[in-house]
């Protein structure tokens, strides 16, 4: 009897056991696991969503983490401070990065795009709301004007913001010329596989819009005449698509696919791509990075692949190491 007893012990020991592993590990991977891969702003999506631009910093953090100096990963807010900050700089976040960070810009009015700004928080972080606010982020992301220069909670770890911006009316004017009929978009895909990704529906001319509203960071990197000659191929483009990955370190890979309205135009729509492709690379040489295009076309698509390299030390220096 008494032995009986005792296997019965044993065996609802080991029964408890079984079950706390199992909540343990479905609690694992539903906290740190399942939000590293796929995105988590689908149900936010507003009508006529045209753009979508998904960083996904938590695929890169184990290398990020390894550039910080030691100290930042055991004593949170301690700041750290180079000869490339004029302020001081909390680090600890970066050990716990964001699993998504997202711009969505809608075309909910002819004379502007909305935006909406979702953050899904690493679960064991520190408050990616503070470090936001802290920093003047949103003073310092124009020309998006913030509809109250604040991000609010949104369910379980996940912020969002919501603002607008202006589109000049030399770009209103080009894409009524270019785009005069206007139809319902679908929001364009993207899978949260890669480090970015950046979706664009250019059905309605998505494209000038953003040249023109976005003209002034823009400016430094793209010529004039090479922004005029993009303007006047977005009718021959329908969508876009670009995924930058981090293939090892000191390097990243990035990939844009292009479609195209019919197969004949992908020869002028490549010279145009590979036109705006150069000036990038050139103004990132200027910066102190590398940066090499290739670009190809089959059937209705157009193909672009590059590589940038000599940001290690730049981000190194950022966070506070040598």
């Amino acid at each position: 009897m008494h032995i009986r007893y005792q296997r019965q012990s044993a065996l609802w020991a080991l029964l408890v056991m079984l079950l706390c592993f199992c909540l343990g590990g479905g609690a694992w991977y539903y906290f740190f696991v399942y939000p590293r891969y796929g995105i988590h702003h689908e149900e936010l999506l507003a009508p006529d969503t045209a753009l979508r631009l998904v960083f996904k910093p938590v695929l890169v953090q184990k290398y990020v983490s390894s550039l910080a100096p030691t100290g930042s990963s055991l004593i949170p807010g301690i700041p750290k401070v180079s000869s490339m900050q004029t302020m001081h700089f909390r680090t600890e976040w970066i050990h716990k990065m964001p699993f998504e960070i997202s711009f969505l810009l809608d075309q909910r009015a002819s004379d502007q795009l909305g935006v909406l700004f979702f953050v899904k928080e690493h679960p064991s972080s520190e408050s990616f709301a503070d470090l936001l606010e802290s920093g003047g982020f949103f003073s310092r992301t124009r020309p998006v004007i913030w509809e109250r220069g604040r991000i609010s909670s949104y369910g379980s770890r996940s912020l969002v913001a919501s603002g607008t911006v202006h589109i000049p009316r030399t770009a209103q004017e080009q894409l009524s010329r270019l785009h005069p009929h206007y139809a319902p978009l679908q929001a364009p895909a993207v899978q949260g596989y890669h480090f970015l990704e950046a979706a664009l529906n250019n059905g309605n001319g998505t494209l000038i819009e953003l040249l023109g509203a976005f003209d002034t960071p823009l400016r430094p990197a793209i010529q004039q005449k090479t922004k005029q000659e993009l303007i006047a191929l977005s009718p021959l483009i329908t969508e876009v698509f670009m995924s930058i990955s981090l293939v090892k370190a000191d390097l990243l890979q990035i990939r844009v696919k292009i479609h195209c309205k019919d197969s004949s135009d992908t020869a002028e729509v490549l010279e145009g791509v590979l036109n705006t492709a150069y000036d990038v690379a050139a103004h990132a040489k200027g910066e102190g990075f590398t940066l090499y295009w290739d670009g190809d076309r089959e059937g209705d698509k157009v193909y672009l692949e590059g590589e940038l390299s000599d940001f290690e030390s730049k981000i190194r220096r950022a966070l506070g190491g040598k």
